[in-house]
């Protein structure tokens, strides 16, 4: 929905009604089913969401700028800094361009990444302690 409503997704500031609430709600239905308590259903469900309205909007913004505007940004400080500084994020930067690098793998990666964490999560395994 975010992708089909492209002007209107990197506007949104409020929900549109309850109709957008019914995944939601399935998601939480699952969560709590696979053995989540309230707490840790709402924050997985509070992480899916960010990560779905993050990609969706970068996809637009990619889309309407030919790239990410803060990609162009990153490369125009770099171009403007010695060579030898920045020398992982250059690294890293110059990857993130490769035509393979698409967002629909990113954000499968980005899905699976919170899988294994829920997964770890509900197995017992606790969260790292913040600062860490």
């Amino acid at each position: 929905m975010l992708l089909r409503e492209a002007s209107l997704s990197l506007l949104i500031d409020r929900l549109p009604g309850a109709g957008v609430l019914v995944p939601a709600d399935a998601l939480l239905a699952r969560l709590l089913g696979a053995g989540f308590d309230e707490t840790g259903a709402g924050h997985a469900l509070s992480l899916v969401t960010r990560v779905v309205f993050t990609n969706a909007k970068d996809i637009l913004f990619a889309a309407r700028f030919a790239r990410h505007p803060t990609v162009t940004e990153v490369q125009r400080i770099l171009a403007e800094l010695p060579h030898d500084q920045l020398p992982h994020l250059r690294r890293i930067s110059a990857r993130q361009q490769a035509p393979a690098d698409s967002r629909e793998s990113l954000f499968e990666l980005e899905l699976e990444f919170m899988v294994v964490g829920l997964e770890r999560l509900l197995a017992g395994g606790q969260p790292r302690e913040r600062g860490r």
